[in-house]
């Protein structure tokens, strides 16, 4: 696919001050074109004659018999078995031949004036293509946009000639000429695509040569050519003639000439190479220039002159050799990683150098994450041996991994059964790192072709394994109408964009705390330049071996860690799946999941708050939206609209696509796009039992909070709740003109739940006491707090709102923090007990936006403390603040705000909450004991460690909460002997209980600053018993330590307790860490932590992400990368051989810990064996290493079993 990566890039049109300026498209960043290399098999078999349908497409004949209307037609987007049909009346995937500003495709395919384009000649073109067109009827702007999926609505109302179409080829190639018979005259003038009132610059071929260049790059940067949809062009003629049936003899290597050379000259946007077979005459003896296959032509950028040389070399291929497939893989892989050429040749037949000085010239750079091999052969395997044991040894391969097949001509041994490595090869390629000499992962992946029903029949199941194994897909092709629909598919399907981000929830079981559910929800977005981002909610399933798979029970998570392409989710339908391309709805966000199942609802329940303060949800209609802002006057006001304009407006919320987006001509359907993206709100599942089965809730950016019912297979809405203060975005949302990226928050943050099944029945039942309260906050979307009942789920009630603009929250700042659900002592007043404790909510004081500011962090006025809330009135319990004026309040001279969660730990096991940890945008750390009755031990906050500063590489901040874990250490000291007058010493051991406190910092809010040295850092809290920290001499009471600072932690980025160069210096470390306040781990320029870690085991796993950057102004886009670290909690020693592991170009999240239960209920040797989801493709500890393996899960080699509090340095609680 073209490259994902340009998403987590680092410059942005628009000043985000937000995480998303990580998703926004910035043009001048060079991307490259997709390189891939064609393996044309030559062999000898090639020249059998088939009877193939239909015969070769001719331009010149009227396939049409006089039905044709002078029509283009088009595919947006990968092609499957979803081409136009131009005798359908209901296809309205067309426009007029006159429309076309495509220049490229209009090339005479001779070069000669007058002789057919290159549209008519082979009868389709593709490349990446906009339209210039209104947007749906809110947004009446002409301007550039999207290919429509159809043109339904243009074709009803007569508007269709009006737009424009134009490709971004013609703005590579510098091509100024466009539609010039296009009936509007500005569309048929000359110049590069703009958005403005005028859809072409007026580039004229009098400009200089520089002005054409620069006004070329300059419509890239304002339309977004180079990231639009691709999209195949049809001509009317090719596709009745693809609906022939009559059939002649026709030679197999004539056929694949044919298509591979129309291909070639319809696919400007790729890079094309070619690759055959040698002659392979030998006795496969010895390895010399006749084995294995050769590089024909370099992948480079063709020229028209490269483009008619290539041709001409495929013209004159003869069918003549054996069929050495992995050999002729192999000297392709050599091609691209840069070895020495082994059975090619020094010089290719035409285009770029290939090689110097015996080794090959890798068309890679930094720009080429990924290259392809399309590998089209009609048969199976011959004298395909001789390379096997280098093979092996090169690519580290077993002789396990070699697929045995039937070659009669094999002379290395006898028998008939022969061991080839093509599949094991595309796996080594599609996993190993390509260039060591090139920056950044670079792979290969491989589609392949069966050619043929002998190729099918012989060689299917090899080409299967090996496309499955390459990440690519097999295609069989047994005429030669399948096999050009089979190379268009690959082609579409690389050229593709797959723009999607990803992160994964689990499912706790709310009855049994040993585990949670066998449930992995997968939320994402798919981001745009416009407030209306798409987004999606996929579930896969883990199994009790840590093993994440799809509905078909297949392995679901590839190499990257992303869903794999050719994973069917649940709740995706089966005929969506076998659609796509792919097998499979896969990363895709615009396809399956909730977004499908949603659509697909004949009826949803759509709900707003009631009137008053609290009540039931009620149904959502413009009245009910008046009565709860006050009036008619005030909703007019709040969402700028009035009368018919309003209620269509609100009809547009509720979901119903009143603009007609998707151009179908139906209004009253629900939209495509209705459920808005889950930026950060991360999905909550709750398991109420019986018959209620698993809800889901999840927030989306679209303002709305839903509650899904998953019935294993399928998905049902529940119902979605709209807060009415979010009626003031839905002009924005529903225009949705360009802003440059997200612009528009709702409901942001992520849902948590308090869950109580009083009689412990397994059952959430109301009537029997059961209680459910939900509670989320806004993030960026606002700075309230609600709180919901649902107990009942179909019947969910409002409980409190508590908003900053009343008092007393009014010094709230945004509500990013995820309240946390707790007891506390002395709540009730004088309470002491767990049974008589009343459920309170902890918050963080929110987010100040003046930290957004790109400059070293000052001072906050809003967000500066932590609040203690009673979860089911909202009522003010206490505050830990830097006011002192009133009671309920706790002194606590905080001046940065609290963004993230806080961490709450009972320390004596009562069952009560005595102590919380909250961490602030200035890098401190700060803690609160809650030792017992306010009146007899007052609560009290203090400082814990103080890591940042005030400088640009000092300004430390921390945007997610710590981790806290119950240990002990053995604290090494050295002490002198008593009474010894000799310098002789002795070293002590001493058991010491501690909480370690582990937190990394980073800028959440600007993840693409590059100044500060930021950190990993684990604390040691030795204060391990709570009390009042106010300096008073009385018992209960302490005295206020001093801030830990960062010289007071043991730096461990060398790794000196993991690999010490020797005793001494490891004894002298752990010295050194025996007098420290902990450990830091420093992170690499621009590095840094932007979620939570998570302790197992005597390890902290902490994710981090280092953004992209463009190394120089001719350089192209080196990927934002996320990493992995698992370090052991008490020395901060590394438990990767390589200190890390690369989770790929993505901003990782906190790993999610799943204990997933047994598939069998009969199972009595199950045990609670833990695993963690969000870790790239997985991994599992070993012998306390930490090895790569593809499972979609961490295995951290740890079970749940009870473990006594502060045991040993490796068990916590």
């Amino acid at each position: 696919m073209r490259s994902l990566f340009w998403l987590l890039t680092l410059f942005v049109a628009l000043v985000c001050a937000d995480d998303t300026e990580l998703y926004v498209w910035n043009s001048e960043a060079r991307v490259s074109r997709p390189q891939v290399l064609i393996v044309f098999d030559n062999s000898g078999s090639m020249r059998t004659e088939e009877l193939q349908s239909p015969p070769p497409y001719d331009w010149s004949v009227d396939y049409s018999q006089g039905r044709s209307f002078g029509r283009l037609y088009y595919v947006r987007g990968q092609i499957n078995d979803n081409l136009p049909n131009p005798g359908d009346p209901e296809e309205f995937r067309h426009f007029s031949t006159s429309l076309n500003g495509c220049a490229s495709s209009l090339v005479p395919v001779t070069g000669v004036p007058g002789s057919p384009t290159l549209l008519e000649h082979n009868g389709f073109y593709t490349d990446a293509m906009m339209s210039f067109r209104q947007g749906a009827r809110g947004d009446r702007t002409w301007q550039w946009r999207s290919f429509p999926s159809s043109l339904k609505r243009a074709h009803g109302d007569g508007t269709v000639d009006s737009y424009g179409f134009d490709c971004l080829q013609d703005i590579s190639d510098a091509a100024i000429g466009n539609a010039i018979g296009h009936p509007r005259v500005e569309l048929a003038a000359t110049g590069f695509p703009q958005n403005g009132e005028l859809p072409y610059d007026g580039s004229n071929t009098s400009d200089s040569d520089l002005t054409i260049t620069q006004n070329a790059s300059a419509s890239l940067n304002a339309t977004g050519f180079d990231h639009a949809d691709s999209v195949t062009l049809f001509s009317e003629n090719y596709l009745y003639y693809r609906q022939q049936a009559h059939a002649q003899m026709r030679s197999r290597l004539s056929i694949a000439k044919e298509v591979i050379t129309s291909m070639v000259q319809s696919t400007p946007g790729v890079d094309f190479g070619l690759a055959v077979f040698n002659l392979n005459d030998g006795n496969d003896q010895s390895v010399d220039g006749s084995h294995g296959g050769r590089i024909l032509s370099a992948v480079q950028h063709l020229s028209a002159g490269d483009k008619a040389a290539f041709i001409d070399a495929v013209a004159e291929l003869t069918a003549s050799t054996w069929t050495p497939l992995c050999e002729t893989v192999f000297e392709g892989y050599r091609y691209f990683s840069g070895a020495e050429i082994l059975t090619g040749q020094a010089l290719p037949l035409l285009g770029e150098p290939l090689s110097k000085d015996g080794r090959y010239l890798s068309p890679l750079s930094e720009c080429q994450t990924q290259a392809y091999i399309v590998l089209i052969t009609d048969g199976s395997p011959t004298k395909d041996e001789a390379l096997n044991s280098l093979i092996r040894n090169e690519l580290g391969v077993t002789s396990s991994e070699s697929y045995s097949v039937e070659d009669p001509y094999r002379t290395l041994s006898s028998g008939l059964l022969a061991d080839n490595y093509l599949p094991a090869l595309a796996d080594a390629m599609h996993r190993g790192d390509l260039s060591d000499s090139v920056k950044g992962h670079q792979r290969l992946v491989t589609y392949t072709i069966g050619f043929s029903q002998d190729g099918i029949d012989s060689a299917g199941a090899l080409l299967a394994e090996t496309a499955r194994r390459g990440g690519g897909r097999y295609y069989p092709a047994a005429d030669a109408s399948a096999l050009s629909n089979a190379l268009q598919q690959v082609f579409s399907q690389i050229l593709q964009v797959d723009a999607s981000f990803t992160s994964p929830s689990i499912a706790a079981n709310s009855f049994d705390r040993t585990q949670t559910l066998d449930s992995v929800y997968y939320s994402m977005f798919l981001p745009s330049e416009r407030p209306r981002w798409l987004g999606n909610l996929k579930k896969l399933k883990i199994t009790s071996q840590g093993m994440i798979v799809d509905s078909r029970a297949q392995l679901a998570i590839n190499e990257q860690g992303d869903i794999a392409d050719h994973a069917c989710t649940y709740w995706t339908s089966s005929a969506t799946c076998l659609l796509a391309s792919s097998g499979g709805d896969g990363n895709a966000v615009d396809e399956g999941g909730v977004q499908e199942a949603i659509t697909n609802q004949l009826n949803r329940k759509v709900l707003t708050e009631p009137e008053g303060e609290s009540g039931l949800l009620q149904p959502f209609s413009v009245s009910q939206l008046k009565a709860r802002a006050g009036g008619e006057s005030l909703l007019e006001e709040l969402v700028g609209l009035s009368g018919s304009e309003l209620q269509e407006a609100m009809e547009w919320w509720y979901g119903k696509d009143v603009d007609d987006d998707d151009r179908d001509g139906v209004t009253n359907e629900w939209r495509q796009d209705l459920f808005g993206d889950p930026l950060h709100s991360k999905p909550l599942a709750i398991h109420y039992g019986g018959s209620k089965g698993v809800r889901i809730l999840v927030g989306t950016n679209a303002g709305m909070l839903h509650m899904f019912e998953d019935r294993g297979q399928t998905l049902l809405e529940s119902w979605a709740y709209l807060p009415t203060v979010f009626a003031k975005n839905v002009m924005t949302l529903k225009l949705n003109t360009q802003t440059g990226g997200h612009s528009v928050y709702g409901i942001d943050g992520s849902p948590v739940a308090f869950i109580d099944d009083a009689n412990g029945d397994g059952e959430i039942v109301a009537s029997d006491g059961d209680r459910v309260w939900l509670y989320f906050g806004l993030r960026r979307g606002g700075r309230s707090y609600y709180a919901l009942d649902i107990s009942e789920p179909d019947a969910p009630r409002l409980m409190w709102l508590n908003s900053a603009e009343s008092v007393p929250w009014q010094n709230l700042g945004q509500s990013w923090p995820e309240p946390v659900v707790t007891r506390v002592p002395d709540y009730p007043l004088d309470n002491l007990t767990v049974a008589d404790a009343k459920p309170v909510l902890i918050l963080g004081g929110g987010y100040d936006v003046a930290k957004d500011a790109d400059s070293v962090g000052a001072a906050d006025s809003l967000g500066r403390g932590v609040y203690l809330v009673d979860a089911q009135t909202g009522a003010l319990i206490h505050r830990f603040i830097p006011q002192t004026s009133q009671t309920s309040i706790s002194h606590m001279p905080i001046a940065d705000s609290v963004a993230a969660r806080v961490e709450v730990l009972d320390s004596n096991g009562d069952g009560l909450t005595d102590r919380i940890y909250a961490s602030d945008t200035g890098g401190n750390v700060w803690r609160m004991d809650l030792p017992g009755l306010r009146k007899q031990n007052p609560w009290t906050g203090f400082k814990l460690a103080q890591l940042g500063g005030e400088t640009d590489a000092s300004d430390r901040r921390f945007y997610h909460e710590v981790s806290v874990a119950q240990t002990i250490t053995k604290q090494l000291t050295q002490t002198g002997l008593e009474g010894s007058e000799s310098s002789q010493s002795s070293v002590v051991t001493t058991d010491r209980p501690y909480d370690a406190v582990a937190i990394g910092s980073g800028h959440r809010a600007h993840p693409n600053e590059r100044s500060v040295q930021n950190y990993l850092f684990v604390i040691r809290d030795f204060g391990i018993v709570s009390a009042s920290y106010d300096d008073q001499p009385l018992p209960g009471h302490a005295s206020i330590p001093e801030p830990i600072q960062l010289t007071q932690l043991l730096d461990v980025t060398l790794d000196p307790l993991g690999h010490p160069p020797d005793d001494a210096a490891e004894l002298s470390s752990r010295l050194q860490l025996g007098q420290s306040k902990g450990w830091r781990y420093r992170l690499q320029p621009s590095e840094k932590a932007l979620s939570a870690a998570t302790i197992i085991k005597g390890a902290a796993f902490f994710t981090t992400f280092t953004p992209g950057q463009i190394e120089s102004a001719d350089s192209c886009l080196v990927a934002g990368q996320g990493r992995l670290y698992v370090l052991r909690l008490d020395d901060g020693a590394n438990r990767s051989d390589n200190s890390y592991v690369s989770l790929g170009a993505r901003l990782p999240d906190t790993p999610q810990i799943v204990v997933p239960p047994t598939n069998l209920s009969s199972d009595t040797s199950w045990n609670p064996k833990v695993y963690l989801v969000g870790v790239g493709q997985g991994f599992q500890l070993v012998d306390d290493k930490v090895v790569e393996m593809q499972s979609g899960s961490g295995d951290p080699d740890k079970e749940l079993v009870p473990r006594f509090i502060y045991q040993y340095q490796e068990e916590q609680h």
